[in-house]
């Protein structure tokens, strides 16, 4: 039987874990949400690269899953 020696070597790493920086992220994610719930992902982006967070969008789609959010729309009258 052959297997790659990368494939015994390999261990598996949650996305959000507090290596790296995941459970910060999600904090202030939480935090910009509460203070504005209307925010859709790509102004969460603008708002994440102002506390220094240089995301993309599909992290932050997944990051917004994993805590279970989501945006509210804000309807102007």
């Amino acid at each position: 039987m052959h297997i790659a020696k990368s494939t015994l070597y390999y261990t598996s790493v949650k996305r959000f874990s507090s290596e790296g920086g995941g459970i910060k992220l999600l904090n202030i994610l939480n935090e910009i949400h509460s203070d504005f719930p209307y925010y859709g992902i790509r102004r969460l982006v603008t708002a994440l690269e102002h506390e220094s967070f240089w995301v993309g969008r599909k992290l932050i789609k997944s990051a917004m899953e994993y805590i279970g959010i989501t945006m509210s729309y804000q309807i102007s009258a």
